[in-house]
């Protein structure tokens, strides 16, 4: 497995949270150039991305994050708020879960038969929405983050198609992780609060198994 080259790719992230900063972290560590977007005021996603994040750039809500691949970190349901236009043509990784107690109830998005992911990339038709860093927790994704060859790397998994996928499991490696693919947006639904490997901080291996038994 080569080693792909990390610095000098441009990061955006939307949401300024736990995940969203600690994506950020681990992309400026790997040499990425990182910009941030939070959905409130930008004056205190400025002061919590200088705090937690320092080194990444922080970017108004609405403006174009522009760079290489674009991570969703936010509520789901805030995906109602993001012009579409914001997201033409960039690779979207789409690291959100449902939770009705921050979202509400939305019973579209709770429907086994459709992953959520699939409804994201309706929401923005001229992105390629590859669903990834979702189902291990922050604490974990930071605590876990290994070079290239270590022992005990955690597998992540990764669901879409095309190029855009190399592209997002190359960034899952910068991130210290080993990519597993599970299969299209549709068969995302294994990496889903409701999924076989919801919270799983596993190695790669260890993800493909419990996936494949599920199935």
């Amino acid at each position: 497995m080569s080693v792909p080259a990390c610095s000098g790719v441009v990061l955006g992230v939307i949401g300024a949270g736990r995940l969203g900063l600690a994506v950020a972290r681990l992309a400026l560590a790997a040499g990425m150039t990182v910009r941030v977007a939070g959905s409130g005021a930008a004056i205190r996603t400025r002061q919590v991305v200088a705090m937690f994040a320092p080194g990444a750039e922080v970017l108004d809500a609405g403006e174009q994050l522009g760079g290489d691949i674009v991570v969703l970190a936010m509520p789901l349901s805030g995906i109602d708020d993001i012009d579409p236009a914001v997201l033409r043509g960039a690779i979207v990784i789409d690291a959100m879960n449902y939770w009705p107690e921050t979202d509400g109830v939305r019973p579209e998005f709770d429907d086994p038969s459709r992953p959520t992911s699939t409804l994201v990339a309706e929401r923005f038709p001229d992105a390629q929405v590859i669903k990834a860093l979702n189902h291990v927790a922050f604490r974990d994704l930071e605590a876990g983050a290994k070079p290239v060859g270590s022992p005990y790397r955690i597998g992540i998994g990764v669901a879409g198609e095309g190029a855009a996928l190399d592209a997002v499991a190359d960034v899952v490696r910068c991130l210290g992780f080993d990519p597993v693919t599970v299969g299209t947006l549709a068969e995302s639904g294994v990496l889903e609060p409701r999924g076989p490997v919801f919270g799983a901080a596993v190695s790669a291996a260890q993800l493909r198994a419990r996936i494949d038994i599920a199935r």
